[in-house]
Parts: structure tokens; C-alpha cells; sequence
């Protein structure tokens, strides 16, 4: 919600700085017992739903205005109304912001937008505002997003749809993932859960091969341009990210009708199919979470997601941590390279002046310590007269101690490293 929340303020705000030069607008919210304030700038819009999480509560608390020329008047027009209706003429509030000086405009607010019959009769809901203004020159300016307004749309209940668009069937969707390179497909119910519901887990490539939808368009038309796509976003364990448009290599949309007590319905089945590695570029050793919606925009720039729940439509991987080459023996810098500086690092790391080498670099002949014998062995190693160390490769079988030591042919013995052993 917050995220989402922070969204509509950005996009509250693009006509605001194009004509009267706004420099930036505070808004805050109290949605769900949680209050925000935003300072952001003037930087773009569209219409924003909120729907992906329940709204008990949605309270106006005030809004701030910060302008570069002068204005004699702001006021803000809101309504709110239940999606698929058109608001009347006097429905709509007006609400003045008073100046502040220098530039500023504000208005204190305490404006509850959620009806207490609202959440035992759940239904999808449209906040709808714009702003007018007056210039010195008496001039009336509306800030009003070209005259489509500013629409937030939130839901009294889980699972509420549009009366404009509706994701069809007790399973709307499915989408294909490669993962590893091998195909899983996840189906998705009306609740917005999928199955099955393991998990991605640790992986090196997610490509989204393929998504499906069936969508019924009951009161509106959609876009033929990016009236249809998949949003995602993925995100570090602990932080969060901004929702993206997966890039798509094809879309299809097959058309078909059914007829029930006389009623005709038109159903469309979009298809999309991409390559787009989501994975790639992740950082190794790190857990992320994959969170998709399906997006749906009308012909007048309304926006209708599914999942509706913000839990929903995540998936759960990790990037595996990068195993390197096997250091060079002797290489105790780590530079690539056995030459003298490795003596002094070694010289370094044994009268304590250097605590940050890896240690198990420096015990050249794998006693255990880190001495001179450590030094004679790394100029041998330089000066190629060094041989590879035994290794003190040991192991335990019922309490008794084994070594493993190499032969070159003929016989050996094995058996404990203390105490008699046996043939």
C-alpha cells in the first residue's frame, strides 16, 4: 500500500508544475491506519489503483501546495463514487486552499472517504479530484489532466472487480516460467492464489515464457496499444522496487462469445510470450521476491489489475553465490601473480602487522601454523623448486582416526593414527 501510495502522489502531480509552475505538493493520507506525507514534484499521471489491498480506511488529511508564480486562488474539487458510474454535478466537494505566503498554499483536512456500509457491502470505488486556480491576472487555470481528472481507485473488500472489467473463471490466469531452463506453469484462481505453490528456490535464470488471461470487458473497451500487459517488479529480501512492463515478444488476442438466458457476453483470451531473463544482473548470494499482476487499461486510461491482493503472485528465489577460480598456491595478495610481494604479505601476516589476508593462504606447507618454514616454502614456490604439500586429509570411523596418504604402487598399511592398526 505504500508504494502504491506513493505512486498516485507522483502522479497526482504532472499538471500541477506544466501551468503554474508548481514546484512540488505535499499530500497526506491516512489509508488504512497508516499515515504518509509525500514531498514530491510535479512529474507525471495516471490513473492509479489501489485495489490490490483491502481499504478500511482512506482519510484526506491535508494538502500543500508550493507554486514559482503567483496564483490569487487554488481549490481543489474531489468526489468519490462507486466504479462504473459517472459522479453528478453535486456530488463534487470544493475545498480552498488558503495561502501561506511566498508561494505556498495550504488546507488542513479530516476527510474519511470509506462509508461504514461500504465494508459490509464491499465494492470498488473511484476518488476522483482536480485542482482550479486563478492567476494574478484573474486567468482561471484547472489543473485537471487535460480534463480526465485524477482517479484513484480502491476496494472495500477482498476481491473486488470492476463493473467495467472482469478477469474471467475460477482460474483468469496462468503463466509459464523457465527456470534453469526447465518450464514450470503456475495457475492462478479468482482469489489471485496460484498452484502449485512451490517456490523458484535458488536459480541462475527466470524467464517468463508465456502469460494467459480471460478478461471480459462488460462497460468499457481496451487499449489496442498496452491495453495488455504484465507488470513486475523484483525485489531484495527486506526492500522494495518499482513495478515494470515485461517486455513482450508477441501478443495474441483471441475473440469468442457465449450466450446464456439470452445474454451475449464477449470474452478475450490474451496471450503474450517473452525472453526477458528477469534474473540477469541480480547480485549472487542474495533472496529476492518476484511479485506479477496482470494490467488491463480502458480506452479512457483507467487501470484494472489482477492479482487484487498486494500477498499474491509472489514467488520466492535466490541467486547463488559466484564460485571463483582456485587461487594460485603461494598467490597471497590475491593479485594473480607469486612473486616477492607475497613474501612480504606472508612477513606481514606472521609478525601481526596484517589482519586481513586470508590466513589459509599463508600455510604453504599445511601444518597447521604460519611461520618461516611458510616463507621457505613460498620462495620455493617462486623459484620452482617447491613440491605440493601432503595433504592432512584425516577422517573418523567410530572413534578411531584414519589418514589417507598417497603410494605409488606396491602395498600399504591403513588403519588408526594412534594405537595398534591392522593389515
Amino acid at each position: 500500500m505504500k508504494k502504491l501510495f506513493t505512486l498516485f502522489i507522483a502522479l497526482v502531480l504532472m499538471v500541477l508544475g506544466v501551468q503554474a509552475q508548481i514546484k512540488s505538493v505535499k499530500f497526506t493520507a491516512t489509508i488504512n491506519g497508516e499515515q504518509e506525507t509525500h514531498e514530491i514534484p510535479a512529474t507525471g499521471f495516471r490513473t492509479v489503483d489501489l485495489t490490490d489491498a483491502k481499504t478500511t480506511s482512506f482519510v484526506i488529511n491535508s494538502v500543500e501546495v508550493e507554486t514559482e508564480s503567483p496564483l490569487t486562488e487554488v481549490l481543489l474539487f474531489a468526489t468519490a463514487y462507486k466504479d462504473g458510474r459517472t459522479p453528478e454535478p453535486g456530488q463534487w466537494g470544493t475545498i480552498p486552499l488558503s495561502s501561506q505566503g511566498n508561494g505556498k498554499w495550504a488546507v488542513e483536512l479530516n476527510i474519511e472517504l470509506v462509508e461504514d456500509d461500504w465494508l459490509t457491502d464491499p465494492r470498488k470505488m473511484v476518488f476522483e479530484l482536480y485542482l482550479q486556480a486563478k492567476d494574478q491576472y484573474e486567468n482561471t487555470i484547472n489543473f485537471d489532466n487535460g480534463g480526465e481528472h485524477y482517479k484513484i481507485l480502491f476496494a472495500t473488500g477482498d476481491n473486488v472487480q470492476s463493473d467495467k472489467i472482469k478477469f474471467y473463471g475460477n482460474n483468469p490466469a496462468l503463466i509459464t516460467m523457465s527456470i534453469n531452463g526447465e518450464q514450470r506453469q503456475y495457475l492462478f484462481s479468482a482469489d489471485g492464489s496460484y498452484m502449485p505453490s512451490d517456490q523458484p528456490g535458488e536459480l541462475e535464470s527466470l524467464v517468463i515464457d508465456r502469460f494467459e488471461a480471460e478478461i471480459v470487458p462488460q462497460k468499457a473497451s481496451i487499449k489496442d496499444e498496452g491495453g495488455y500487459t504484465l507488470q513486475y517488479k523484483v525485489q531484495e529480501e527486506g526492500a522494495d522496487a518499482q513495478w515494470n512492463t515485461l517486455p513482450m515478444d508477441n501478443t495474441i488476442i483471441d475473440t469468442y462469445y457465449t450466450i446464456d438466458d439470452g445474454i451475449v457476453t464477449k470474452h478475450l483470451f490474451y496471450s503474450g510470450r517473452s525472453s526477458f531473463d528477469i534474473a540477469s544482473g541480480l547480485q549472487p548470494g542474495k533472496n529476492y521476491s518476484l511479485k506479477v499482476m496482470f494490467q488491463v487499461v480502458t480506452d479512457d486510461n483507467e487501470y484494472y489489475m489482477f492479482p487484487y491482493s498486494k500477498d499474491r503472485a509472489n514467488f520466492n528465489f535466490s541467486i547463488p553465490e559466484e564460485v571463483g577460480p582456485e587461487p594460485l598456491r603461494g598467490d597471497i595478495n590475491r593479485d594473480n601473480q607469486v612473486n616477492t610481494t607475497d613474501v612480504t604479505t606472508l612477513y606481514n601476516v606472521i609478525f601481526g602487522t596484517d589482519v586481513t589476508t586470508d590466513r589459509a593462504l599463508c600455510d604453504l606447507n599445511n601444518d597447521g601454523e604460519i611461520n618461516t618454514t611458510d616463507v621457505t616454502e613460498l620462495y620455493n614456490i617462486i623459484f620452482g623448486t617447491a613440491t605440493a604439500p601432503e595433504d592432512n586429509n584425516e577422517f573418523n570411523v567410530n572413534g578411531v582416526t584414519f589418514k589417507m596418504v598417497k603410494v605409488d604402487g606396491g602395498t600399504f598399511q591403513m588403519g588408526s593414527t594412534s594405537g595398534d592398526s591392522d593389515e
